[in-house]
């Protein structure tokens, strides 16, 4: 019995990760997942999402999502997502618009007529907005990635060059998680190929 509380936890974390996985893929491919009428439903209310009970395939995986309440939402996302529980609603709202816009989306921005071409206007000055907007994220990170490496090689010893360092990297990654899916996150160093010796 004393192992249920870690087990819960466990299966509460997953099931949060698995849902935020899934709120990325819709934002960064909602054409995939326009017809799920149940989950365009959910994603439209904090609540409503937290005590969903659907399944799907991300990256030809399945997945099944452990129905909650929203403050146990809360607390998991807090426990296992970079910017916790704001990071996840702001990307339940990406997903929804990114979904919204999927569905409604007129065939004609891709027509050679004038209005197919005022839409393709609005839709390109919205895609190079959002761009404007990574890049100067991005640049904060880039700034801010300068000032650590300039703080950690000043430190006088190896214990405050540690510290140094892992304060830097929460505060690097806290900068980049304000980003659009699918430039939230930094990749892990087991994701980086070496290149050295080649």
């Amino acid at each position: 019995m004393t192992d249920a509380p870690s087990n819960v936890e466990s299966n509460f974390g997953e099931a949060v990760i698995q849902l935020y996985e899934l709120l990325r893929e819709v934002a960064s491919n909602p054409t995939a997942h326009s017809d799920d009428s149940l989950l365009q439903a959910a994603l439209k209310r904090q609540g409503t999402l937290a005590s969903l009970r659907h399944s799907w395939f991300v990256n030809g995986v399945h997945a099944t999502s452990t129905p909650m309440s929203l403050n146990t939402l809360k607390h998991y996302c807090d426990l296992n997502i970079t910017g916790g529980f704001r990071k996840f609603d702001t990307l339940r709202k990406e997903a929804l618009d990114a979904l919204t816009v999927a569905q409604t989306r007129p065939d004609t921005s891709n027509k050679r007529t004038l209005k197919g071409m005022n839409l393709r206007i609005q839709e390109l000055e919205d895609t190079l907005d959002k761009s404007r907007k990574a890049n100067f994220i991005l640049l904060q990170a880039l700034s801010q990635s300068l000032t650590a490496i300039a703080s950690i090689r000043n430190a006088s010893t190896k214990q405050l060059q540690d510290k140094r360092a892992d304060e830097y990297i929460k505060t690097i990654r806290a900068i980049v998680s304000m980003n659009s899916t699918p430039y939230d996150e930094l990749p892990d160093n087991s994701n980086v190929t070496p290149i050295i010796g080649r």
